[in-house]
């Protein structure tokens, strides 16, 4: 978590193992094994209030990249 975030009180880390916000990118993303794969790319807006479930409901960038045989995606929430 970066340093502006971290400054921002309500938020914590989100911890391993936890659900994707239903309607973030990353989520609608991984839904095709082949992003990942591939490593594909994907980017849009998702809001504070779904990933870190705050009462602070800021609009945020997301950026998703396939991460192919590892088979997993990685995510970027830039403040």
């Amino acid at each position: 978590m970066s340093e502006a975030m971290r400054q921002m009180e309500g938020l914590s880390w989100i911890k391993k193992g936890a659900r994707l916000p239903k309607d973030s990118v990353t989520s609608r993303f991984n839904q095709m094994k082949s992003n990942i794969i591939n490593c594909h790319e994907a980017e849009g807006s998702s809001s504070l209030l779904a990933w870190f479930n705050s009462n602070l409901d800021y609009e945020l960038y997301e950026e998703t990249l396939g991460l192919g045989n590892y088979g997993k995606s990685l995510t970027v929430l830039p403040k």
